[in-house]
């Protein structure tokens, strides 16, 4: 029908024709979007570039402008972006949900997609309905804090965990005024915290920025973090102890009754932070690390792979399984226990049916063996020698190595060096 196939061809101009198109913001201040639906498709869209494109608005600021979204109805971003490159907060508010990215796309990208910030610069994604990543991300990558809270649905940390991007960032030079740009490959996707590696460039100096903090929100819902992971991590060098990781999955009222059953997935590509707090109304699984200290609270089972170099809590309404490795301390509770658990001082409640392992307990069995091998050898030795001094210094220093062996255990792809034998 030529008729039908002109109106077609009429609604069909609205669609960008260079792929390059999209809104920038050059220079300081904020630029404010409101809409209904706002679908960004595979244009450049929405980006904050401060004094890059023009080296003269340095003079007013060397920060970009901040970008506030704010909708009725929907956000979709099938390949494309809305973020900040030389500073500025990036906000998204939602009536609706939230798609960051397309579930066709992930893995390696010659630019960075998503919703992300550069420059020491806050990120916030807030929906009333869903928010799904899918291969792209929501990232802060130079030391800003991350926000994503879905009021009433669930949020999926997406499907690109294996990926890496090349992320620009426009600095400018305090005493020249240049206007320069670094362009890193980092890796990682899905809800990311992480700074800027040293620069091979000598007149870039390195990011001074601790890592930002992540929080993760679904209060009548629940939060997948098993293909895209959520993941902190600082790339500078910079002391990040101090920063966080919260996930808290469902609600409860004042009197800890069950409002909104929420559960956290952490399977696969997992939940990784400094310190890391998990908090769900239903019940908890996966792999979580953390370099300072891990809290798992969960009003049904969980069942996770926990490491941390600091103390790891677990409290559970139903069954923990899995392992639970804390080298400072581990303390667990639930109506069962069958997890193992393995660190230097280990407390429990409920029901014990695991293999319990304690680092001091492993240490006093090793120290005991040790001690028996070394009678043993050493009177065999004696009788062999007819208690000649010298083989005996002999003997003694060849057990005095044995006892520098250090005890291990692997679990999973983490292998558990055991803490020396104090003498």
């Amino acid at each position: 029908d030529p008729t039908t196939a002109q109106a077609l061809f009429h609604q069909s101009q609205d669609v960008p024709l260079n792929p390059n198109s999209g809104y920038l913001i050059a220079g300081p201040g904020t630029l404010n979007v409101s809409a209904h639906n706002l679908d960004l498709g595979a244009t450049l869209g929405i980006r904050s570039v401060g004094p890059a494109n023009n080296p003269a608005l340095a003079a007013l600021s060397p920060s970009g402008a901040a970008i506030q979204v704010n909708l009725s109805g929907n956000l979709d971003m099938f390949s494309t972006t809305i973020c900040s490159l030389a500073g500025g907060d990036v906000r998204v508010n939602a009536q609706g949900a939230v798609n960051v990215g397309s579930s066709d796309f992930s893995g390696n990208d010659q630019y960075a997609r998503g919703i992300f910030t550069v420059a020491k610069s806050d990120v916030s994604v807030v929906a009333n309905g869903d928010i799904n990543v899918n291969g792209s991300r929501i990232a802060a990558y130079d030391g800003g804090n991350v926000t994503v809270q879905s009021l009433q649905g669930n949020v999926d940390a997406g499907t690109g965990g294996n990926g890496s991007v090349s992320v620009e960032k426009v600095y400018v030079d305090p005493a020249t005024g240049q206007v320069k740009t670094y362009t890193p490959t980092i890796p990682g996707s899905g809800i990311l915290a992480t700074t800027f590696p040293p620069s091979l460039d000598p007149s870039i100096p390195n990011s001074p920025n601790p890592v930002g903090d992540i929080l993760v929100e679904a209060p009548r819902g629940n939060i997948t973090a098993s293909a895209g992971g959520i993941v902190q991590v600082a790339l500078n060098g910079v002391d990040s102890s101090a920063a966080s990781v919260k996930l808290v999955a469902g609600s409860t009222d004042a009197n800890g009754k069950v409002l909104y059953p929420g559960s956290i997935d952490a399977t696969g590509s997992g939940v990784i932070g400094a310190n890391v707090d998990l908090e769900a109304s239903a019940g908890v699984k996966g792999l979580v690390f953390a370099q300072q200290n891990i809290s798992i609270s969960a009003l049904q089972n969980v069942s996770v792979t926990a490491l941390a170099q600091g103390n790891v809590s677990v409290q559970a309404g139903g069954t923990v399984s899995g392992s639970v490795i804390g080298v400072g301390s581990v303390n667990v509770g639930g109506t069962s226990v069958d997890a193992a658990l393995l660190s230097q001082n280990v407390s429990t409640s409920g029901n014990l049916a695991s293999s319990q392992v304690g680092f001091a307990a492993v240490n006093v069995a090793a120290g005991a063996s040790q001690s028996a091998l070394s009678s043993d050898t050493q009177m065999r030795t004696t009788a062999l020698n007819g208690g000649n001094s010298q083989n005996d210094d002999q003997e003694k220093r060849r057990l005095a190595q044995a006892a520098n062996i250090r005890l291990a255990r692997t679990v999973g792809r983490v292998t558990v060096i055991l803490p020396k034998q104090a003498n």
